[in-house]
């Protein structure tokens, strides 16, 4: 086990505030949920390596201490306005828990896939500390999630927590021109400081686009597209500020940072990234608004970023190169077969066990949908399905119902849209472990919270 420099300086300042600012280790959970390159401890070695994150270490912490402080009060209260989404939250949880009783059940009679690479082997599938380890990190994510959710039930505490988030996306956009910059002028990227996961699978940061020799930006994730698809999400919470009129920084500020996140998903070069805008804009087009004139504008702006995108494709040749590299060549590409076989192997495992699959995070993702059949058949996929479209539905609702009535529901709107082009992603590109879908979750359920509330002080009840 190996204390790495960041955390010679984390773990000091994470124990200072578990004694005395305890309300600060919330704040340094949420801002280092995108960190999943960034490693405290590393241990082990090679293929086994594994780091423990900062966003992990702030939010044990943070968990513990609201543990203790339950503890202190004897007394925990449900909100009526989260309860239902929280209840199949925990649904979905048990079901996985249960999964876990599948590879006892296989007992070795499966061959699974070793890693999510073409380069794998096969190993069969038997109980061990790893799948147990995986289902705990689940726990932990789901009680992240719901203390999150209770803690912004009101709009103040709730756009607190938007612009941590926001704050951390700020930071690991410069990173990553910093990056790009650093590899321009042929100066040594310091990954040591931030991509310092022992892990075998956080070396994004050396990809590079070959035809055009450009450094593909991951900053401080694993690969690019983790580092797009966590941007994506942001773009969507500034996108719905400004398009609400709801200023989250000071003025002009968030335009700047429309564009400062833009720009980055360009450079990291991710198809993942490209789809999710895309995704993005069409969503943009059917949010609710009480003014005729701000829906046009925003109708407007999506078709002129779109005249702009295919304009530069044709007429600027890197950009031609970088799109094509990108979207256009992925079917050829050995990123493309590797998805392929993931799916196919995963699609087969569901298949020979489709109930509850093999077991939560056995089988190596590359999507969500067919990666959770794999790991937690049929009963998981309806409560993971259940649970996020009574979210986005709910959440509609309620932006619906006010924008009918001449009131902003910003928290609503902005989860709406974060949630839906999160999950949208998501289901293109890997599964549920990263921090920062349940962040967003977290914040989702708590807009509902907000949005019932609206809602009951405009029908006087």
């Amino acid at each position: 086990m190996e204390i790495t420099p960041i955390g010679w300086v984390l773990i000091p300042l994470g124990l200072l505030f578990f004694v005395v600012r305890p309300k600060w280790l919330y704040g340094l959970t949420i801002f280092f949920a995108p960190f999943s390159a960034t490693a405290i401890v590393n241990s082990g070695s090679g293929d086994s390596a594994s780091g423990f994150s900062p966003y992990l270490f702030f939010g044990f912490l943070m968990l513990l201490r609201e543990c203790i402080g339950i503890t202190r009060r004897m007394k925990i209260s449900t909100p009526r306005a989260v309860r239902r989404p929280l209840e199949l939250l925990f649904l979905f949880l048990a079901i996985c828990i249960a999964s876990l009783i599948m590879p006892l059940v296989i007992n070795g009679n499966l061959y699974v896939m070793s890693s999510p690479t073409l380069d794998y082997s096969l190993v069969r599938l038997q109980y061990n500390f790893q799948i147990i380890n995986h289902t705990l990190s689940l726990v932990f994510e789901v009680l992240i999630a719901t203390l999150i959710a209770y803690r912004n039930l009101d709009l103040d505490h709730f756009y607190t927590s938007v612009r941590i988030y926001l704050i951390s996306g700020i930071f690991i956009c410069l990173w990553g021109w910093m990056q790009f910059v650093l590899y321009l002028i042929q100066i040594p990227y310091p990954a040591a400081v931030f991509n310092n996961n022992a892990s075998p699978y956080t070396l994004g940061y050396s990809a590079v686009v070959d035809s055009v020799n450009i450094v593909r930006v991951s900053s401080v994730a694993i690969e690019p597209s983790f580092l797009s698809r966590v941007l994506v999400a942001m773009l969507a919470m500034c996108l719905v500020a400004v398009y609400r009129k709801v200023r989250l920084f000071r003025k002009g500020m968030d335009y700047a940072l429309l564009l400062l996140l833009m720009s980055t998903i360009i450079l990291t070069t991710a198809s993942t990234g490209y789809i999710g805008v895309a995704a993005l804009l069409v969503l943009v087009l059917f949010l609710p608004s009480q003014h005729r004139k701000t829906r046009i504008i925003a109708i407007a702006s999506a078709l002129a970023l779109l005249v702009t995108l295919v304009v530069l494709y044709f007429t600027v040749p890197s950009v031609t190169i970088i799109l094509a590299a990108t979207l256009l060549d992925k079917t050829a590409s050995g990123s493309a077969l590797e998805r392929a076989l993931i799916v196919y192997n995963d699609l087969q495992y569901f298949l020979q066990y489709p109930l509850l699959g093999i077991g939560w995070d056995c089988a190596p993702t590359h999507d969500l949908i067919i990666g959770m059949l794999a790991n937690c058949g049929v009963l998981g996929l309806s409560a993971f399905s259940t649970l996020i479209g009574t979210v986005i539905y709910k959440l509609r609702t309620y932006s619906r119902l006010q924008a009918t009535v001449g009131v902003a529901s910003t928290p609503s709107i902005m989860m709406f849209l974060c949630l839906s082009v999160t999950c949208f992603v998501y289901i293109i590109s890997g599964g549920i472990e990263p921090p920062d879908f349940w962040v967003i979750l977290g914040l989702s359920i708590a807009a509902l919270g907000i949005g019932y509330n609206q809602n009951k002080r405009l029908c006087g009840t």
